[in-house]
C-alpha cells in the first residue's frame, strides 16, 4: 500500500494530469498551473525581483525561496 507521504510527493504517478473524480457533492481534477497562475506578479513582482537580483549576485543554483502558508 502507497502511504499518504509517498502519494503527496510523487502525486504524478498516481493522479496524471486531467484525471478527475468525486468525492462526496466535489470534483478534483488534476491541472497544471503555471507560476504565474498560482503566484500573481502582481502581488509577488517584488519577491521575484529580488531573488533575480540574488540569482545575477550568487547563481540562480544558490537562491531558494521557501514559503509557508498558514489559514
Amino acid at each position: 500500500m502507497v502511504g499518504p507521504t509517498r502519494i503527496a510527493v510523487r502525486a504524478s504517478e498516481h493522479f496524471p494530469e486531467g484525471s478527475q473524480w468525486v468525492d462526496g457533492d466535489q470534483m478534483f481534477r488534476v491541472e497544471r498551473l503555471s507560476r504565474r497562475d498560482a503566484v500573481p506578479d502582481d502581488q509577488w513582482g517584488p519577491i521575484w525581483s529580488v531573488m533575480g537580483t540574488l540569482a545575477d549576485l550568487h547563481g540562480s543554483d544558490d537562491v531558494r525561496l521557501t514559503v509557508w502558508f498558514d489559514d
